[in-house]
């Protein structure tokens, strides 16, 4: 192997353009937190969701988590609100709502993506780098008795009764299970 070694040749390099821009699938928090991070490196993004409207799981988050070592409590619509806010306010980050991945084609550096509308328009992107970040669904298994009583709920379920009550005086059910 070493005496085949020594007979070796160097493999020839060529430079090739790269694509200065970015193309992140997904917009929830993390979506639009690669976009506002790539985009203050100076890079232009086009951001995708198929959704009609961004925020992703973090819709549907209400209740805060503790601070940490005394920060302040940051409430989750006031962070989504924000991310949003950062986002439609940003001229170099385009947004291609309700439209979804097709195609990709390319190599590394130089990509080119096919996106689908929801009219069923297509569009061509180009891009060096793409970031999926498609986030989550919540499991909603029968395991624990999903779906068999409507008192059997699950975390973002739950989450919702509670914002529910709390925003509307709505009455809460006597008995409810969390799954």
């Amino acid at each position: 192997a070493v005496a085949r070694a020594a007979l070796l040749e160097a493999q020839t390099t060529f430079d090739v353009p790269v694509q200065k821009t970015a193309l992140v699938i997904g917009g929830g928090a993390a979506g639009m937190s690669a976009a506002l991070a790539l985009e203050e490196g100076g890079f232009p993004v086009a951001l995708v969701e198929k959704q009609p409207e961004l925020g992703g799981n973090l819709r549907y988050v209400h209740t805060a988590t503790p601070s940490l070592k005394g920060e302040p409590t940051r409430q989750p619509q006031q962070v989504l609100q924000q991310l949003l806010d950062r986002v439609h306010a940003n001229p170099k980050i385009s947004l291609h709502l309700d439209s979804q991945v097709v195609a990709t084609h390319g190599f590394m550096g130089n990509f080119t993506t096919t996106l689908q509308h929801s009219d069923g328009a297509r569009e061509e992107l180009t891009h060096g780098v793409t970031i999926l970040a498609t986030g989550a669904r919540e499991y909603r298994g029968d395991e624990y008795g999903y779906g068999s009583r409507p008192s059997i709920k699950t975390q973002q379920e739950f989450e919702a009764l509670l914002d529910k009550h709390t925003r509307q005086k709505t009455e809460l059910p006597a008995s409810v299970v969390m799954i």
